[in-house]
């Protein structure tokens, strides 16, 4: 997974190899799985960690809204994170949308977009989770049959 996510958007693998744990972790953590919270990442933010950002704002790998979501962290202090903290902060928002939402992942995927009625978004991050659910089917997974 990691090397298709590095080469697809481009990259270093080291990074990749980072975000795709840092997924796989929070999943376990708050029951949900990874490849929508990789899917969420890639849509928001195309998996780039922008540390120069104000976390109130949106923020991080995945654009989570510090202001939003004091309560996610550490403290309830918003401050800048790590790609792996702002993983597992952007994990416990669709675990707590999943559950406002009943169970209904594309009502909380919109909803963690900031809208209920944002369908595109959500058809976004549902195509690329059927992506990431193929390549982690089948590790070989050739790059070239989504060019």
């Amino acid at each position: 997974m990691a090397r298709f996510i590095a080469v697809r958007w481009g990259l270093g693998l080291g990074y990749a190899k980072t975000v795709v744990g840092a997924a796989f972790h929070a999943a376990e953590k708050y029951h949900l799985e990874p490849t929508t919270l990789l899917a969420i990442a890639a849509r928001e933010s195309s998996f780039r960690h922008r540390q120069d950002a104000d976390p109130n704002n949106t923020y991080g790998i995945m654009q989570v809204i510090g202001r939003y979501h004091r309560d996610k962290f550490s403290g309830g202090v918003v401050h800048p994170t790590t790609v792996t903290e702002n993983i597992e902060i952007g994990a416990k928002v669709v675990r707590e949308y999943l559950t406002l939402e009943g169970g209904n992942e594309p009502r909380a995927i919109m909803r963690y977009n900031g809208s209920e009625n944002k369908e595109d978004y959500q058809r976004s991050v549902t195509r690329l989770k059927k992506l990431f659910n193929r390549v982690a089917a089948n590790p070989a997974y050739d790059i070239k049959e989504d060019a």
